[in-house]
């Protein structure tokens, strides 16, 4: 018992039956591409097509090339800041939970600032110590900025006088020859 031809037809309108092949190209399609097996990729008409193509990958190639990127401290890297001035003693190890990197693209550089967690920080030997409350806090998480620029804001704020500048000079990077100043000044960059 075989199919009777004719009896089910196929999406694109044709019968469908055991020993005919579904055509590649539904027919609505093929009047949006009208190539024949005649036409040959040598004629003029193409040729001229083709050319147009190929200047125009040229062109973009020229004048729009590909940004890059260059890669400043890697995420997961542990900083340390250490603040000694008089009768204090201001320490803070954090960890980039992002790249600190650049974008460049011809002359432009946007520098993406990286994201941050307090491992740890203490005050004269005592660790966790806050401030403003005068005594140890337990934190249930540690603190986390979604820039660096935010961890330098709040340090900023505590009573003993620190400075944007003072956390770019006293802030090293473990297991690296480089400090953060070392990478700010060779990118040109500030915080």
């Amino acid at each position: 018992m075989g199919i009777r031809a004719g009896a089910f037809h196929a999406p694109w309108g044709l019968p469908l039956c055991s020993h005919m092949p579904p055509p590649i190209i539904a027919p609505q399609a093929a009047t949006h591409f009208p190539l024949k097996r005649e036409h040959k990729l040598s004629l003029p008409v193409y040729k001229n097509e083709l050319d147009k193509v190929f200047q125009l990958i040229k062109d973009v190639e020229d004048n729009y090339p590909p940004p890059s990127k260059t890669l400043l401290i890697n995420r997961e890297a542990i900083l340390h800041f250490s603040f000694v001035n008089g009768g204090h003693d201001y320490k803070i190890n954090f960890e980039l939970t992002s790249d600190f990197y650049l974008d460049t693209l011809k002359e432009l550089i946007y520098p993406h600032y990286p994201k941050c967690k307090v491992l740890t920080w203490s005050y004269n030997g005592r660790e966790f110590w806050d401030l403003a409350k005068n005594q140890v806090i337990v934190l249930a998480k540690p603190l986390e900025f979604n820039k660096i620029q935010e961890l330098v804001s709040l340090i900023e704020k505590q009573p003993l006088g620190i400075s944007q500048q003072n956390f770019i000079d006293m802030t090293t990077i473990e297991n690296n020859i480089w400090t953060l100043k070392d990478v700010l000044d060779k990118a040109n960059l500030t915080l």
